[in-house]
């Protein structure tokens, strides 16, 4: 299927890729950041980051179901079951589709009838913002499926350019223009639109053998239901409604300015994620690659590997965070932000734990062993969520960030563990591993045979 290519060859040029997509989509924050701050005020910031927060809800259930396609997609096509793969696209199209506007229309009667506000900024940026996400879901979907044939160089190459692209415009009429929140975000939108057709006649050129039909298989449909249900509790449940539910916290029931300050710690923060996020993006297609061929030895020792990669760059991106930190915060905020270490540190150690936990998460969800993580990380979550409804009340800003850090370590806890039950491999074995440095030489001098 991918012919003989050298694993430190494919691995070099899917991270180049991937480098490009996450470096663009985790700089932008960033970059806009002053931008905004200074041609918006700081309360209509905490505003725009309010009702984006709210809108990003409609993505919970959509981004289950693309990673359970990714994962699903690689599987089959180490398999070489190409007639499985486009089975599974027409299936799951059909049900992201249905799912993401039912998911719409509910998100927003619940916005008017449970949240209470008078900001016009926050009422018209959140259809606005959803009715983008959307959009740029159903791009997501078809690069995923590509990556997860392991063609993850070419898409995520196509993506970095397309949120480039993006990233200008959204600079350009803020900068140039002056246009408040909701024209800047209605022009996006129209760039969105044009986006997605490129993505399609893309997606056409490098997948030739697929179809795409809204046509659902309801054997397929049972078979991968377990699985987008844990997907759902780890994505929805940690990534999603935990930390854009923070934002929400903040905004409504302290302030827009104290949630745009907020931000803007927990963004520069998070860069110590970006370069993790390349890297694990890339191992989890390997992974799946290899399971679905039966190399369950290799697997382990690019397993091990991983560990390798996350650990050395998420201890390089600390020691940086904890030097320039403040520097950043200035830098991004225009002085307009003071770096609260009582905030910043516990954001950063939280970070630190997540780009750990990485490894562990993807080697779970590409093969398969996600349900178990559900289940243990759905007893941590109980405990963590009650943290963040606690702390706060004592603590304020600080306990926030206290509570996210929390619910860091038991997230990472509980996928740490149960990878150690699903792959067979003591704590001594991977410690042994990961001090040994010609495994990452042999790792990478073998020829792929999928």
């Amino acid at each position: 299927m991918l012919g003989a290519d050298g694993h430190a060859k494919r691995l070099l040029r899917g991270m180049l890729g991937a480098g490009m997509a996450h470096f663009v989509v985790g700089l932008s924050p960033l970059l806009l950041l002053p931008l905004m701050i200074n041609k918006w005020g700081l309360d209509t910031y905490g505003q725009w980051l309010s009702a984006q927060a709210i809108g990003t809800f409609v993505t919970f259930v959509g981004s289950a179901l693309i990673l359970t396609v990714q994962s699903e997609v690689s599987l089959l096509y180490g398999k070489g079951d190409v007639d499985g793969v486009s089975g599974v696209i027409s299936t799951m199209l059909a049900c992201i589709v249905s799912v993401s506007f039912c998911s719409a229309i509910l998100i927003y009667a619940l916005f008017h009838l449970f949240i209470s506000t008078n900001s016009a900024i926050v009422a018209l940026i959140l259809p606005l913002w959803m009715t983008y996400m959307l959009v740029s879901q159903a791009s997501t979907f078809l690069l995923k499926v590509l990556s997860g044939c392991g063609f993850y160089g070419q898409a995520d190459s196509f993506d970095a350019v397309m949120r480039f692209s993006e990233f200008l415009i959204m600079f350009s009429t803020i900068y140039y223009f002056g246009l408040p929140p909701y024209q800047a975000l209605s022009i996006m939108i129209a760039v969105s639109i044009i986006g997605l057709t490129a993505v399609f006649v893309f997606f056409r050129a490098h997948a030739p053998w697929s179809r795409i039909m809204l046509r659902p298989d309801v054997v397929i449909i049972r078979r991968l239901v377990p699985r987008i249900f844990s997907m759902l509790i780890l994505t929805m449940a940690y990534n999603q409604l935990l930390l854009q539910g923070v934002r929400v916290v903040i905004g409504f029931s302290y302030s827009m300015t104290e949630a745009g300050a907020y931000n803007v710690m927990n963004t520069v923060a998070r860069m110590i994620r970006i370069p993790v996020e390349i890297g694990v993006t890339v191992f989890r297609v390997e992974f799946g690659l290899m399971n679905g061929a039966r190399q369950k030895q290799r697997l382990k020792e690019m397993f091990i590997v991983s560990n390798q990669f996350a650990i050395a760059i998420t201890s390089c991106g600390v020691a940086a965070m904890l030097v320039f930190g403040g520097a950043l915060v200035s830098l991004f905020s225009k002085r307009t932000v003071d770096l609260d270490n009582h905030v910043f540190l516990p954001l950063l150690s939280g970070l630190a734990l997540e780009g750990l936990s990485f490894p562990f998460l993807t080697y779970l969800l590409a093969t398969g062993h996600v349900r178990p993580a559900a289940l243990t990380l759905l007893f941590s979550l109980c405990i963590s969520y009650a943290a963040v409804f606690f702390f706060p009340g004592y603590f304020g800003l600080p306990g926030v960030a206290i509570a996210i850090a929390i619910c860091t370590a038991l997230f990472a806890g509980s996928l740490i563990f149960t990878t150690f039950v699903s792959i067979g491999m003591s704590v001594n074995e991977l410690l042994s591993g990961i001090l040994n440095p010609s495994m990452l030489v042999r790792a990478l001098r073998l020829k792929s045979q999928t």
